[in-house]
């Protein structure tokens, strides 16, 4: 097994723990935490004069404010570290929009030319405590016109104790996920496969879903760790949230450092779970706005197709984004596996359980063009009664109310076509359509 033990205990002792902590924050006793100063931080330009602060541009609109969230992957072993997740919340008093940002987008900073945006923070850090938000926020400044107000900064490693502190997790996923990982049991590396469907996923797994990226891209982290968000605030009363919030900052003392007070703190929790679901938005700057290059030394990264663009973004995010709740489905990879790969799966339960519910839609997700076989029973030499082509919509049809039949190493699912064909097809290949995206 790869996972790691799930939440256990928390229930009796976690409210006496809340009052505990919530006065020991409230008394200023946070030794190892980060501070949180009451007066807001506002990041001086790189280019200001020596002895005095020039302010960064005014921003395009006039918001309540932008947060920039910044997870790195710093850990104690290791000297350098990488930002790979940047999400900038543009705070409104009539929406909230998170504007996800590539981790390899080409940017130009001075005195250190051109690299990935994801290496500012760590260069900043090497001039002093919370120079990185400063670097990060004038890049900003210059590709969209806004000025960053407060941030927010953690180690991706410190988020599996919140997850445990949470507990299971569900989740309704439309793509299934595959990712390869070390196996302490097996001394290699295993697949690790969540089907898509309504899943319970435990801390580990959520850890491993929102950090993985190995088989897809960085865009398709940025789509799970979104939905990971929306799954946050969907499943927790937000009265327990905030009432949480001090015991997840001490779960997190040295995996967090941010500008905010405490109460800025509560607040952009509170505002954040009590906003009503259409009025939260999300915004990717993925390959509508960026395109491949290789930069010099070989380096793949990313450049903006149209930098004046993203200016239009920041004062107009509404045509360019959608409601949070609805995770981007359009980069659904499947590999091709070998039947050995099949039955070490199988054999390893590395995969996660999923249900889906009769009637929904469904659709094929092949790799490549590569047509799937629908079979007249759940079994891999079964005749197949067809071969459909990837983006087939078929319907859930399982007697079983959507839970998938194993044989053979695989895991079967009853589906019904549009011609009212009835067969069995590998849940590897189902992909389970958004609500808005249903027939009919």
């Amino acid at each position: 097994m790869i996972y790691g033990p799930p939440a256990a205990g928390i229930g009796r002792w976690v409210h006496i723990a809340i009052l505990v902590v919530g006065a020991w924050l409230s008394a200023g006793c946070r030794q190892g935490l980060p501070p949180f100063p009451d007066l807001p931080i506002v990041p001086p330009r790189l280019d200001a004069g020596v002895g005095h602060e020039e302010p960064l541009a005014a921003p395009v609109t006039e918001p309540a404010g932008y947060v920039l969230f910044l997870g790195t992957d710093r850990t104690a072993t290791f000297g350098s570290w990488r930002t790979d997740t940047l999400i900038l919340v543009s705070i409104q008093p009539d929406h909230i929009v998170l504007i996800s940002i590539p981790r390899d987008l080409h940017v130009q900073l001075p005195d250190h030319g051109s690299l990935r945006i994801n290496q500012l923070d760590y260069l900043g850090e090497r001039q002093g405590p919370g120079m990185g938000p400063v670097y990060l926020a004038n890049v900003l400044d210059d590709l969209m016109g806004i000025r960053v107000d407060h941030w927010v900064r953690f180690h991706m490693h410190g988020l599996e104790p919140l997850f445990e502190l949470i507990g299971t997790l569900r989740m309704e996923l439309h793509c299934p996920f595959y990712e390869r990982i070390w196996d302490a049991n097996t001394n290699r590396m295993e697949w690790l496969f969540i089907p898509s469907g309504i899943v319970d996923m435990d801390a580990n797994t959520a850890y491993l879903y929102a950090r993985l990226r190995g088989f897809s891209s960085d865009f398709g982290r940025i789509a799970r760790q979104r939905a990971l968000l929306w799954a946050f605030r969907e499943q927790l009363d937000p009265v327990k949230a905030v009432q949480l919030l001090p015991l997840a900052l001490s779960l997190l003392r040295d995996d967090l450092s941010t500008d905010l007070s405490f109460g800025e703190l509560v607040q952009l929790v509170q505002d954040g779970m009590t906003r009503p679901r259409d009025l939260i938005l999300a915004l990717s700057i993925d390959r509508r706005f960026v395109v491949d290059h290789v930069a010099a030394g070989g380096a793949q990264v990313q450049v903006l197709r149209d930098p004046a663009v993203l200016h239009d973004v920041a004062a107009r995010p509404i045509p360019w984004a959608e409601p949070m709740g609805l995770q981007d489905t359009a980069e659904c990879p499947v590999p091709q596996l070998s039947d050995d790969e099949h039955q070490r799966i199988a054999r390893l339960d590395n995969v996660v359980q999923s249900h889906i519910p009769a009637g929904r839609t469904l659709q094929i997700a092949g790799s490549r063009g590569a047509m799937v076989a629908l079979r007249e029973r759940p079994d891999q030499s079964s005749g197949p009664m067809a071969w459909l082509p990837p983006g087939t919509l078929v319907t859930s049809a399982s007697a079983s109310d959507g839970l998938p039949v194993s044989d053979g190493g695989r895991r079967w699912h009853a589906v019904a076509t549009v011609d009212q064909r009835h067969g069995w097809i590998s849940d590897l290949y189902l992909r389970m359509l958004p609500r808005d995206e249903r027939a009919g």
